[in-house]
């Protein structure tokens, strides 16, 4: 368990620190891209949310895998290393004591209790004092280890609970750590809506002008367009008797110049009346 706490702590201290690097870079790019949208500005944004999106799914990953060792009991009592080996160690001990039994008895019909001093043949273990009848030195891991051979479940309870306390604590900073970087994913979204609103803006605000200039186009063309005709059909020389007089010249613009004005006027009344402009 030790092993494991030192590989959580570190590797939940590593990805909360990328956590805050990147939201310490992230804040300041995207308020440069809502100031000012440029080339720039949109890369290193792209960039950022490309660390989020990779960071996001390694502290999702682990966040997923403690939440299910918490959720299973079992995977938790499968972690607790030192209890297994105690089990095995006290099986192996067991049959040792069980295989000296059966030479005593065969020897000649020795008690079943074995003489004193026959655990410490075999490394003074409290559970072999306890299996071949001898009292257990009373030390405090000797009592513990001897009081799991009588209540087994407990144990497993106090072990899994250890197990436990251990995880809680990382999962609960590995949760912490998603948050925020669901936090900062949001406000990346939000950033990215306000400035899709911003484009479609200024998208439109072009699409007005194109009206304005189509419009304006469209009556200067009406005056070439008489223009072209008098010029091919039409010979006026005030000079000349019989030519015709100066003022049809002046009667036949400034109709033209009207006309073009209350059509391009026309036109900009009906967009407004429409909410197009």
């Amino acid at each position: 368990l030790r092993a494991l706490e030192c590989v959580l702590d570190t590797v939940s201290g590593f990805l909360e620190r990328l956590t805050a690097e990147l939201e310490a870079g992230a804040h300041p790019a995207l308020d440069a891209l809502t100031d000012k949208i440029t080339t720039s500005n949109l890369e290193r944004v792209r960039r950022i949310k490309n660390r989020m999106v990779r960071l996001t799914k390694r502290v999702e990953t682990l966040r997923e895998v403690l939440e299910k060792f918490l959720d299973d009991d079992s995977d938790m009592k499968s972690m607790y290393l030192t209890a297994r080996e105690e089990e095995r160690a006290l099986a192996l001990e067991k049959q040792e004591a069980l295989r000296m039994q059966a030479l005593a008895a065969a020897a000649g019909g020795a008690p079943s209790v074995a003489p004193p001093g026959a655990a410490a043949a075999f490394g003074g273990s409290p559970r072999m004092a306890a299996f071949l009848g001898e009292d257990p030195p009373y030390s405090p891991r000797s009592l513990k280890t001897y009081s799991s051979s009588s209540s087994s479940s407990s144990l497993e309870d106090e072990e899994i609970a250890e197990v436990e306390m251990l995880l809680e604590p990382y999962f609960m900073q590995l949760d912490n750590t998603f948050n925020k970087l669901q936090t900062l994913c949001e406000y990346i979204d939000d950033t990215e809506d306000y400035i899709n609103i911003e484009l479609d803006s200024h998208r439109n605000e072009l699409i007005r002008l194109d009206l304005v200039l189509t419009a304006l186009t469209a009556s200067v063309a009406l005056i070439t367009a008489v223009t072209s005709l008098f010029a091919m059909n039409l010979e006026l020389r005030p000079g000349v008797p019989g030519q015709g007089p100066y003022w049809e010249f002046v009667v036949v613009s400034v109709t033209c110049c009207v006309t073009a004005v209350v059509i391009f006027a026309s036109v900009m009344a009906y967009c407004r009346y429409k909410r197009l402009m």
